[in-house]
């Protein structure tokens, strides 16, 4: 089946034989914020992966997308224990929005919409979780394990090596240079310099904000060690860290598996309840800075944020500081 025949669908059960093909068809055909025609690719990318969630769990309890109701979207959610409740409250909102073009162009009006009847459900457990976190931070013990790790040898195979020591780099771009994932995938070979200054030169567009972060040394020596790879290989690619050996673009996606999977590797993740993100990496960083003593309005130039926001991070991380 097409996607133009999904679209074209009677029956809401057309979505039970190819759910993720459909939601990929109709993420396709939504427009961005503002004045974007499309969804960035990052928003995409975790879109994607939210109704991949989605649909493993009912594949696992052998319910098709047709046959969902209120208590399977509130069991589905419940069932979400790393995500906190505006994490699953986004979850539910995208499930609304999916049923809600699935009557229409099926042209069914009049169906209950389930994840509308999840929300209204006040017996519903999955709301009975704290609302945005703590912002995380990780210990000096912590930093030191993932840092060792970076830098550790790798496996000789060329593979293997290319893929760990670009995935190395990244990471050591979020814990030692305190780069967003956003800002380390549109990195380009002409905005990083890896001789004596270490500098990068990070602008966003639409944004009035630039900085020129300093890596630290061991984030700079993985990246130095990945250059020469990436040179070596012979990429033919404008971005540092590219998806493939083609080129290509990397995927948020691929940047959060490579922060997990070195967190498994250096034993990090066994000894932690909090899920660290690249987000993580990036306040323990600027921890790096306040213990250095640095003042808010330099973390701010440091971070290419607002006085607000440096100020802000600050006091998590003396809130932190002081419950740990």
């Amino acid at each position: 089946m097409t996607e133009a025949d999904l679209f074209a669908a009677q029956q809401r059960t057309d979505w039970d034989r190819a759910p993720i093909q459909s939601f990929e068809a109709w993420l396709a055909r939504q427009a961005g914020r503002g004045a974007s025609r499309t969804l960035r690719s990052s928003s995409a990318q975790v879109y994607l992966a939210q109704w991949r969630t989605f649909v493993r769990y009912l594949q696992v309890h052998r319910i098709p997308l047709s046959a969902a109701t209120p208590d399977t979207i509130s069991a589905f959610l419940a069932s979400l224990h790393r995500e906190n409740r505006d994490q699953r409250a986004r979850y539910r909102k995208l499930i609304e929005r999916v049923f809600i073009d699935i009557d229409a162009c099926t042209q069914q009006s009049g169906n209950v919409n389930p994840a509308v009847g999840a929300l209204r459900d006040s017996r519903a457990t999955w709301k009975h979780v704290k609302g945005n976190q703590d912002t995380d931070f990780l210990s000096q013990q912590e930093r030191q394990r993932i840092v060792d790790t970076l830098l550790s040898p790798v496996d000789s195979a060329h593979y293997a090596r290319w893929h760990s020591l670009r995935d190395r780099a990244l990471v050591a771009t979020f814990l030692g240079a305190g780069l967003k994932v956003s800002q380390a995938l549109k990195l380009t070979v002409n905005c990083i310099n890896i001789g004596p200054d270490q500098l990068m030169h990070i602008t966003s567009p639409g944004s009035r904000f630039s900085h020129q972060p300093r890596p630290e040394p061991f984030a700079h020596s993985a990246l130095a060690r990945w250059l020469a790879e990436r040179h070596a290989s012979g990429v033919d690619s404008p971005w540092v860290f590219p998806g493939g050996r083609d080129g290509r673009p990397m995927h948020a996606v691929t940047a959060l598996r490579a922060t997990e999977a070195i967190m498994r590797a250096c034993g990090a993740a066994d000894r932690r309840q909090a899920r660290t993100s690249p987000q993580t990496l990036r306040n323990s960083y600027i921890a790096t800075l306040f213990e250095a003593g640095q003042t808010t309005l330099a973390v701010s130039e440091v971070l290419g944020v607002e006085l607000i926001t440096a100020e802000r991070l600050k006091k998590a991380w003396q809130k932190w500081a002081q419950e740990t």
